[in-house]
């Protein structure tokens, strides 16, 4: 429900004020099986895919990747995977949550159509700024959320409380 109220808002007010500034520019909303709400919004300008295998190439190869969702629950992947492919990422303050999302450097949030919009056009108008703020996500994303530096944590965590634990001691009895 919340990717859906995403891609409508993006596609009723925000995708509007972006076209009006680049007429040229596409979008792509991605996804498994979108709603018919969704498939009907199909234009030359909108392409509805559902489900791609490979969404990574498809998102690195993007000049913005966006994420309007209104609310959200959990962390938000789209914004991780967007940063990890040093694409630059417009969302809302609702899907950064508690990434350590930095604003203007590792992309752009904005929680009204105008404002997002404008931040979009900020993107697809200058291509060093658009460079440098995807390999600032990509670096934020290999210093925070990679494999290793995760495993890392996680095994630091569990030796401290193996270090906290009280010793057990267990009564043995003879038979």
């Amino acid at each position: 429900h919340a990717n859906r109220v995403a891609a409508e808002w993006l596609c009723d007010e925000i995708w509007p004020r972006v076209r009006a500034r680049h007429p040229e520019a596409r979008l792509l909303l991605a996804g498994a099986r979108p709603p018919r709400s969704l498939l009907r919004r199909r234009a030359a300008d909108i392409e509805v895919t559902g489900y791609l295998p490979d969404l990574g190439r498809v998102i690195a190869g993007a000049a913005v990747a966006v994420a309007p969702l209104r609310y959200a629950v959990g962390i938000q992947n789209k914004v991780l995977e967007a940063m990890a492919c040093a694409t630059p990422v417009v969302t809302t303050t609702a899907a950064v949550g508690d990434l350590g999302f930095d604003e203007g450097g590792h992309g752009f949030i904005a929680n009204d159509a105008a404002a997002f919009a404008e931040r979009i056009c900020w993107l697809l108008d200058d291509h060093r700024l658009a460079g440098e703020i995807g390999r600032a996500g990509r670096d934020y994303v290999e210093q925070h959320h990679a494999i290793g530096p995760l495993a890392d944590q996680l095994d630091d965590y569990y030796h401290e409380l193996l270090r906290a634990t009280r010793p057990i001691e267990r009564e043995v009895e003879a038979i």
